[in-house]
């Protein structure tokens, strides 16, 4: 009988730039391969480290406070499967580059996009 992935969720820190930091939980499993990219790094022991702000924590205080959502595609026995990740602003320029060479959960990413769902209102 084969194991199934761990799916605890691991507290990283997003810098977004100006000494701030973001406190968001993820599955270490699944993006093991990619937290660097993301811009993501593992918080072990829970504190913030020194001369950085904690500014939020969560999905919605990473959004309001700079960081933008991506949708990455990967193949999963042979089908297409997407996962929306946020992004720390710090790494905008290279992220979709260096994802492609790269796995979320153990599969190859074949596609990286901006969220199609946008609303504009003006």
């Amino acid at each position: 009988m084969a194991t199934a992935q761990s799916r605890k969720r691991t507290d990283y820190l997003i810098d977004i730039g100006n000494n701030k930091v973001v406190a968001i939980k993820a599955i270490k499993s699944s993006i093991q391969d990619i937290d660097q990219s993301l811009g993501y790094v593992e918080n072990a022991t829970g504190e913030i480290p020194q001369g950085k702000i904690l500014v939020g924590e969560g999905r919605e205080d990473a959004l309001l406070s700079g960081c933008f959502p991506i949708a990455v595609y990967y193949l999963k026995n042979k089908q297409k499967r997407r996962v929306v990740l946020l992004v720390s602003p710090t790494k905008a320029d290279t992220v979709a580059t260096e994802l492609k060479t790269k796995k979320y959960a153990g599969s190859n990413i074949i596609k990286v996009t901006p969220v199609r769902r946008r609303k504009f209102t003006y």
